[in-house]
C-alpha cells in the first residue's frame, strides 16, 4: 500500500495540503473527515460486538482430577506418597490464547438486528398506509362537504328563483301591468283548465324597469324576467286593439315621443321624463309638485339653434260638441248637440311643443300618482280580506244588440235592433276566493245615477 501511495505521489494524483486552492481544501478536508467517522464508527461496531462474546476458555489445563478420576499411588510407613516424596509437587500452568469473537452471538446479533429492521419496515408500511388512509378521509370529507355545498347553494337557488318567479307572476296579474279580455275569446284551455287571457298595459323593456323600481333588492335580467311571464299573458296584436287608453297618457306620450324624435329629449318613455323632475314618484307631495325641492324642476331640453322655428305635427284626442240631426215622432227635425273624441293632428313650433309639454307635466304627475295610489290600495284590501268582509269590483261593459234568431231582411236595417247594456262585477271574498256576476238593462245610461 505504501508503494502505490508513493506512485500515485510521484505521479501528482495525490497533492499536499499545501498545493490545494481553498476551495479543494475546503473539500478534501470534509471527505477526511467523513472518512474519520466512518471509519470510528466501525471501531466503536466492533467493541460492542467484542463486549457481547463470552471470555475464552482455555484450551489445556493441567489440574488434579477429582476424587473419581485420582490415581492410587504407593504409600509408605509414614502414610506419604512415594511420588510426592520422590519428586516435588508439579506446577499448574495455564496456556492463554488470544480472544477470538464468539461467532453465534454475532450471528445471533445480526439476526437481531435484521428482525429489528424488518420489524421497522413494516412498521412504516403499516404508517404509510395509515396516512394513506387519512389522506383518503380527508379528501372524502372535502368532497362530501363541497357536494353538501353545492347540494345547499343549489337548492337555495331554486327557491330563489322559485320566489323570484311567483313575485314575478304576482306583478304581471296586477290590474295597473295588465287587463283582463271578457268574453268567450278571451278563453285558453290547455290541460283540462281553463285560464283568463290578459294583454300587458306596456313594452316587456318598461314593465322590467319597473319591476325592479319597486323593489331594488330582487335582481333578475330581462330575458329572465319574459322567461317567467305566464303564457296567458302577453303583449296585445295589431287585431287586439286596445279601446281602453287613457286620454291623458296617450297625449302626453304623443308629444314626449315626437320630443325624442326629434332630438330634444334623450327618453322617449313618460315615466322617465317624470323621474327627472321629482324626487321620488311614489312621493304625494313630488307628484303634487309641492315639494320644495323639486318644486321648480323641469325636463332639460336640447333645443338646436339652426332649427328655431321649425314646425313640426303630431297627433291628439280632441274632444268637441257635435251638432247632428235627429228626426223626431212627429216627423220634425231636431238639433242636437253630441260630444265627439277623434285623433286629429296638430302643428305648431318646435318651442310651442315644448311649453305644451311643460304645462301637461303637472296635470300628468298628479293623473300617475293617483292611478298608482288607487291600484295599490285595492290591492291592499283584497289581500287583507276579513272573513266577514268582501270587495265589489262593478263596471259597465259595451251595448250589446239584441237578434233575432229568425228575421226578415228590413229588421236588419234602422232601429229595429234593441240595445241593452250589460253590468258586469267580481266579488272579492277571504283567502282568495272570487265570485262573478254580471246584469243586464235595457237602460243605456252608464253614469253614477244609472250605476
Amino acid at each position: 500500500m505504501d508503494t502505490r501511495y508513493r506512485k500515485r505521489k510521484s505521479e501528482g494524483k495525490l497533492k499536499s495540503s499545501s498545493d490545494l486552492d481553498a476551495k479543494a481544501l475546503k473539500r478534501q478536508q470534509k471527505k477526511w473527515r467523513q472518512n474519520s467517522a466512518k471509519y470510528y464508527r466501525k471501531q466503536k461496531t466492533l467493541r460492542d460486538v467484542l463486549d457481547l462474546t463470552p471470555p475464552s476458555i482455555t484450551d489445556e489445563t493441567d489440574v488434579e482430577p477429582g476424587p473419581s478420576r485420582k490415581v492410587l499411588r504407593p504409600m509408605t510407613e509414614n502414610g506419604e506418597n512415594q511420588s510426592a516424596l520422590k519428586a516435588p509437587s508439579p506446577v499448574v500452568t495455564l496456556r492463554t490464547s488470544t480472544p477470538k469473537p464468539n461467532r453465534s452471538a454475532a450471528s445471533r446479533l445480526r439476526a437481531k438486528l435484521k428482525e429489528k429492521n424488518k420489524s421497522l419496515q413494516t412498521k412504516d408500511r403499516e404508517i404509510d398506509r395509515l396516512r394513506k388512509q387519512v389522506k383518503r378521509m380527508k379528501m372524502r370529507k372535502e368532497e362530501t362537504k363541497t357536494r353538501n355545498k353545492l347540494t345547499k347553494d343549489v337548492r337555495s337557488s331554486v327557491k330563489r328563483r322559485q320566489l323570484m318567479g311567483s313575485a314575478i307572476r304576482t306583478f304581471f296579474h296586477r290590474d295597473d301591468v295588465s287587463t283582463i279580455v271578457n268574453g268567450k275569446a278571451g278563453e285558453i284551455r290547455r290541460g283540462g283548465q281553463v285560464f283568463r287571457r290578459r294583454f300587458l298595459c306596456d313594452t316587456i323593456e318598461n314593465l322590467h324597469k319597473r319591476f325592479l323600481m319597486e323593489d331594488p333588492s330582487k335582481k333578475i335580467s330581462r330575458a329572465q324576467f319574459y322567461k317567467c311571464r305566464p303564457f296567458w299573458i302577453s303583449s296585445p296584436t295589431l287585431l287586439d286593439r286596445e279601446t281602453c287608453a287613457c286620454k291623458i297618457h296617450e297625449n302626453f306620450e304623443s308629444k314626449i315621443k315626437k320630443l325624442h324624435q326629434l332630438v330634444i329629449l334623450n327618453g322617449s318613455s313618460c315615466l322617465e321624463v317624470v323621474d327627472s323632475v321629482v324626487c321620488e314618484r311614489g312621493n304625494m307631495e313630488c307628484m303634487y309638485r309641492q315639494c320644495k325641492d323639486c318644486q321648480s324642476k323641469s325636463f332639460s331640453p336640447m333645443l338646436d339653434p339652426n332649427t328655431r322655428d321649425n314646425i313640426v305635427q303630431w297627433k291628439e284626442w280632441v274632444s268637441r260638441s257635435t251638432p247632428i240631426s235627429k228626426k223626431g215622432q212627429n216627423g220634425s227635425t231636431v238639433e242636437i248637440e253630441v260630444k265627439t273624441t277623434s285623433l286629429e293632428k296638430c302643428s305648431a313650433s318646435i318651442e310651442k311643443l315644448v311649453s305644451l309639454t311643460e304645462e301637461s307635466l303637472p296635470r300628468f304627475c298628479k293623473h300617475t300618482y293617483n292611478i298608482k295610489h288607487q291600484f295599490q290600495y285595492i290591492q291592499s284590501l283584497k289581500s287583507n280580506l276579513q272573513e266577514d268582509e268582501a270587495v265589489v269590483h262593478v263596471d259597465y261593459s259595451e251595448n250589446y244588440n239584441c237578434k233575432w234568431n229568425r228575421e226578415i231582411q228590413e229588421a236588419h236595417f234602422g232601429g229595429s235592433h234593441k240595445q241593452v247594456t250589460l253590468h258586469t262585477g267580481v266579488l272579492y271574498l277571504s283567502e282568495g276566493r272570487l265570485e262573478s256576476f254580471a246584469s243586464v238593462s235595457d237602460c243605456l245610461r252608464h253614469d253614477a245615477t244609472a250605476t
